[in-house]
């Protein structure tokens, strides 16, 4: 035994023994598993990867031009065991290409990360991965080795395709063949990098962020411009080991919402505990929020006190000309969705679904430099998720935006939303039981006159997916278009769509 595995070994056992330490959640036995656990689309792997013509209901947009891509888990099973969680597994990317000949292809193909490499040949799980440790115990998973799966987001930028995951490098492909090109960070940094980096309209520029988790974290802030040459770099030392999954950038300021999900890393370090597992949600320390200067990232940021609330994935964030920074987003009260003994988004890779209390409200945040203060107000309440809203209105006052949402109370949504945020009116379409939605991607006609809103859709009833295509100023009509897989999706989490 060398002295690295003596010192992990001895890690695990202060783990086992820490008060409060939450046990590691090994992958499922299939065979333990009820014979509907697969039942459900969203959570059963796609392992085939294809390229076909797809069948096209209604009529096709004309003007619709260019490739949605889209990322998420399209791998979910290994051998004799499956991961514990829907939002974990192998980034597959998905593409719909619109040439214009009133034909649309879709092909999808999994990214050649180093893991998916290595337990294609052996046939099972050979990592841990961020909610499900790697079978067989401790000794497997010393080290904190979390794998990187390349399956969360995708960007398409400068002739590049990007895939991201949590805190973890990003990997290139070939837009036109999905083929894996390389494992990289953008920038040349020595940073993570998180899911959700965000585009200036205006300048070009990319900003990015990430956390590294270790005895302290550092939050990595990177800013590229328009032609991906590195701009600005800082490491920063957190005073704890956050959780957060994305962020806001609006014209002069980079705000990172430090919400109270707390990790402790000995169980992780120690193979005991995957990162979810660590992780605690404690809200009696509110939420922090650290406001960056653009311009200038090296100067000490600015910290304000909110209220606690859990975050995925944020609107927008723009200035005021009274000084105040307005940030919309989706917050939780409480993420119990995710966290805790039983939560929704592990008990359905059992084949069960469950309700979840706290549901995705559409919030502001308006931050008041001057005085040091925060207020926060709901604008609409319901089941929202995966927000979006028109590229060119980022980092602006912004008109509208979309979002997923549900017409059955904490369950996964069934529809698409349109709201205005000025005037405080909605448009909704809901598909109806049986149906699940995905983020929508926002698609620029190539006349300039309209937008086109892409959702991907499972349909249980069928065990089919299709890409619903709705005119962006008509939600509440209904899709114009569905674009039919001849198989079903996996759940896929967010997507691009570059025009022609």
């Amino acid at each position: 035994m060398n002295r690295r595995t003596f010192l992990h070994l001895g890690l695990g056992m202060a783990a086992l023994s820490a008060p409060g330490q939450t046990q590691a959640r090994p992958p499922l036995r299939l065979t333990d598993l009820p014979d509907n656990t697969g039942d459900f689309g969203l959570a059963r792997s796609l392992l085939e990867e294809g390229d076909y013509v797809a069948k096209i209901q209604g009529r096709l947009p004309p003007d619709l031009q260019g490739t949605l891509f889209r990322n998420g888990p399209g791998r979910f099973d290994r051998g004799a065991y499956r991961k514990q969680c829907i939002l974990d597994g192998d980034g597959m990317i998905q593409a719909f290409r619109f040439a214009g000949d009133g034909k649309v292809r879709y092909s999808n193909r999994f990214i050649r990360t180093s893991k998916w490499k290595e337990e294609e040949a052996s046939g099972s799980f050979e990592y841990a991965t961020w909610t499900t440790n790697a079978p067989g115990g401790m000794l497997f998973n010393l080290g904190a080795n979390v794998a990187n799966q390349a399956g969360v987001s995708v960007w398409q930028r400068n002739g590049k395709l990007y895939a991201f995951d949590e805190y973890a490098k990003a990997h290139t492909l070939n837009p036109a063949t999905l083929e894996t090109l390389e494992e990289m960070s953008p920038g040349d940094v020595p940073a993570t990098f998180a899911a959700h980096p965000k585009r200036d309209p205006v300048t070009g520029q990319w900003i990015l962020f990430g956390l590294q988790m270790g005895p302290s974290t550092t939050l990595h802030l990177t800013i590229l411009d328009g032609q991906d040459r590195l701009m600005q770099y800082r490491p920063f030392t957190l005073d704890k080991n956050y959780y957060v999954h994305d962020f806001f950038v609006s014209r002069n300021y980079i705000i990172v919402p430090l919400q109270p999900a707390i990790i402790s890393v000995l169980g992780i370090l120690a193979g005991t505990a995957s990162v979810v597992d660590s992780m605690q949600w404690q809200p009696e320390l509110g939420t922090t929020l650290l406001v960056f200067d653009r311009k200038n990232i090296a100067a000490e940021p600015i910290r304000l006190q909110a209220d606690p609330v859990w975050m995925w994935h944020s609107f927008n964030a723009f200035e005021t000309s009274d000084g105040e920074i307005v940030a919309d987003f989706v917050g939780y009260d409480a993420p119990d969705h995710f966290l805790g003994e039983n939560p929704a988004f592990f008990a359905i890779m059992r084949g069960i679904h469950l309700p979840f209390k706290n549901e995705g409200k559409i919030r502001r945040h308006r931050l008041n430099l001057a005085s040091r203060k925060v207020r926060t107000e709901i604008l609409h309440h319901g089941g929202h998720e995966f927000p979006q809203l028109f590229s060119e209105e980022s980092m602006k006052e912004h008109q509208s935006g979309f979002a997923v949402i549900g017409n059955q109370p904490g369950y996964f949504p069934d529809g698409i939303a349109r709201i205005d945020f000025k005037s405080g009116k909605r448009q909704e379409f809901h598909f109806g039981s049986g149906f699940y939605t995905g983020e929508p991607v926002i698609a620029p006609g190539r006349s300039g006159r309209k937008h086109w809103v892409l959702t991907l859709v499972y349909d249980s009833k069928m065990d089919r997916s299709f890409l619903g295509i709705f005119d962006a100023a008509s939600i509440a009509v209904g899709p114009v278009c569905r674009i039919w897989l001849r198989h079903h999706s996996p759940l896929s989490f967010h997507g691009d769509f570059a025009p022609i």
